[in-house]
């Protein structure tokens, strides 16, 4: 009998082991209290040991190390990338099977540098079906809901309140959102970013307004397509507006595609007659800058306006070299050989 008495320890050895075994695992895939919502990104290409280790570093789960063969034993291993909001009471289970859905609860919306605010509304109705009308309406509010909002001035023949302060970043939107929480997100992320950059004490150091200064950074992002051009384009505007031996005006391209574009009409390629056009952002014809932004700078024009290179240029034409960069001159006489330069360069590149 002593062999059947082995035999029943054994076994009960056996199920105390996969007993506690089982316990450890569960233990290990549960995560702490949690009282709040946890958002996850699981990027594309994503294996399931990497998705335990994000589950792990989110504090979902204590420990990563059984994860990939849970999943195997719960036929839960074709998980699907995209942004997932978690909710406290979510358990593991819970957590595979929307992630294995693809059931996302957030939509990713990346507003680009320099996008204006009808190209913004354009992506935010196939994105997240925000109706344009709504989102127009939403950057005309006329009771300000952030503090920014407060230092923005009300001009006549200004387009939109808000274009300039809508900061260029990768966004994360719950589905349902509505233009005001969108814009109210956007207003908050560019005020987030200003306050890195200590813009009130330099505004006052160069006797410049908060919307001066957008509207410049504005008309940098738009004319510059290389980073390293932006502190030089603003330097050429500054010496535009402040030279006293001129009367210059900024003649910025970018300003009458604008115009053109309130009015309904995308010019590619502007022709003298275009420079004429009646608006309030038609720096070709009126001194200074224009009514407002044109567009929405991020960071790095923002700080190229507040630190301009100084030099003695008035004019720049872009290369049309396929480097995406600019002749730079101090005379309209140069400028004007760069023009020539720039023409044959362009058909060398057809």
């Amino acid at each position: 009998m002593r062999w059947v008495k082995g035999v029943i320890f054994t076994i009960l050895l056996v199920i105390g082991f996969v007993t506690v075994g089982y316990f450890y695992i569960d233990y290990t895939l549960q995560s702490p209290k949690r009282d709040q919502e946890v958002v996850i990104e699981v990027p594309e290409d994503t294996s399931l040991k990497q998705i335990g280790q994000i589950l792990k570093q989110k504090n979902l789960i204590r420990d990563d190390t059984f994860f990939r063969y849970y999943t195997f034993f719960r036929s839960k291993t074709n998980l699907i990338a995209g942004t997932y909001i978690i909710q406290p009471s979510d358990d593991i289970d819970k957590i595979i099977s929307k992630i294995s859905a693809g059931k996302q609860d957030l939509v990713t919306i990346e507003v680009p540098n320099g996008f204006d605010v009808e190209k913004i509304a354009l992506r935010l109705s196939s994105k997240l079906n925000i109706k344009k009308e709504d989102f127009y309406k939403e950057v005309n509010r006329k009771e300000p809901r952030t503090n920014i909002e407060k230092e923005i001035p009300t001009k006549p023949g200004r387009a939109y309140k808000l274009e300039g302060y809508l900061m260029p970043a990768k966004y994360e939107f719950k589905k349902g959102a509505t233009a005001q929480e969108v814009v109210d997100q956007m207003l908050n992320r560019f005020e987030k970013e200003l306050g890195k950059l200590d813009y009130k004490n330099q505004l006052q150091e160069k006797k410049l307004s908060l919307d001066d200064w957008v509207t410049k950074a504005s008309l940098v992002v738009k004319e510059a397509a290389v980073d390293k051009e932006y502190p030089i384009i603003a330097g050429v505007i500054e010496n535009r507006l402040t030279d006293t031996k001129h009367v210059w005006k900024l003649q910025i391209d970018a300003a009458i595609i604008y115009a053109w574009a309130l009015q309904g009409e995308k010019k590619e390629r502007l022709l003298n007659k275009d420079l004429k056009i009646d608006s309030p952002y038609n720096i070709y014809e009126n001194k200074g800058l224009p009514v407002g932004p044109i567009a929405n700078p991020g960071v790095k024009a923002l700080t190229a306006v507040l630190n301009p290179e100084k030099s003695k240029y008035f004019f720049y034409v872009a290369k049309n070299d396929g480097s995406n960069e600019h002749y730079f001159s101090e005379t309209e006489a140069e400028h004007k050989k760069f023009i020539d330069t720039s023409k044959e360069n362009a058909k060398k590149q057809q």
